[in-house]
């Protein structure tokens, strides 16, 4: 398939929630999709202690998840890194453009929900994050 676009991908979603099948998983040299009726499972709650207090960054939109830049980098936050308001988290792929998502608020990333290259629903949990009054030892 070559020029995916947006549209294809929503026509897939389509044609799985019709069918009898409960996952699609479709891969070319530029794209890797994974769908399943069943969605995202939100992991965010998983493992979560009751006295931990982590604020959720969801995503802003639909779209595969990055983690890490081009060429393997790590230009982005990984656990349990401080981050500034401001600072950014992750890029959001929607065709072939990158949308970068900025933390709204300081604080220590605790946990990263979705794997790299993953395909990610709006308002989807993607990070938890301790907020910086919370963060043991008070400072970054």
């Amino acid at each position: 398939m070559r020029g995916v676009t947006l549209e294809n991908v929503m026509d897939l979603m389509k044609m799985l929630k019709e069918s009898d099948i409960d996952e699609m998983r479709l891969q070319t040299d530029s794209l890797k999709v994974h769908l399943s009726k069943s969605g995202p499972k939100d992991r965010a709650s998983e493992n979560v202690e009751p006295a931990e207090q982590l604020l959720p960054v969801k995503a802003g939109m639909l779209g595969f998840f990055e983690g890490v830049s081009a060429g393997g980098n790590t230009l982005f936050p990984s656990i349990g890194q401080y981050v500034e308001e401001g600072d950014e988290l992750c890029a959001i792929r929607v065709l072939d453009r990158l949308h970068v998502l900025k933390a709204e608020f300081p604080g220590r990333i605790r946990r990263i929900i979705p794997s790299e290259g993953e395909l990610v629903e709006y308002q989807q949990t993607l990070f938890l994050v301790e907020p910086a009054g919370d963060v043991k030892g008070g400072t970054p």
